[in-house]
């Protein structure tokens, strides 16, 4: 990887393992505590001690899905497994702003919506590579937050107006 001066932007692969779109899934847990308030389960991240959903890359080796890729990462990180019969409602797909992209190779993700209010969960402990893993209301908002992290969860927010409405419908 290195820095071409004809663009001023990092070229080449860099962190990433293919030219190109490198396609990860990201979930966006949300529950509704005991206390009425809605919260919502984060990751620290080893690599820049900042705040994100749970999420990483889609195994394309075994042909695996966003949704259960997003359900995967949620618990190999945070050790919550979404129950099955949880829905997953997609919210975003497409390129995140992230530090390690460059022209040639950035992260293109589906993060999905889990509700997991009222189902019996594992405590959040930080997994894998999250040094911590935490629920959070929704309220919180000094949190340093990785890359494009807090706009999906602004949209997955509208989301959750939207599914509501549609619903009482």
């Amino acid at each position: 990887m290195y820095e071409d001066p004809s663009i001023g932007v990092l070229t080449g692969k860099g962190f990433y393992w293919n030219w190109g779109p490198n396609y990860t899934a990201d979930a966006v847990v949300l529950r509704t505590s005991e206390a009425g308030q809605r919260e919502i389960l984060l990751i620290q991240r080893s690599d820049t001690g900042a705040w994100a959903l749970p999420g990483g890359f889609i195994e394309t080796t075994c042909s695996e899905d966003p949704e259960t890729a997003a359900r995967r990462e949620a618990a190999e990180e945070t050790g919550v497994t979404i129950p099955d019969d949880c829905p997953g409602w997609l919210v975003y797909q497409g390129p995140l702003a992230d530090p390690r992209a460059t022209a040639n190779a950035w992260p293109n993700t589906s993060a999905y919506l889990f509700d997991v209010t009222g189902q019996e969960l594992a405590r959040p402990r930080g997994n894998d590579d999250a040094v911590d893993a935490r629920w959070f209301t929704l309220e919180t908002r000094e949190l340093p937050l990785h890359g494009s992290h807090g706009l999906i969860i602004q949209q997955a927010l509208a989301s959750t107006a939207l599914l509501v409405l549609d619903l009482r419908a």
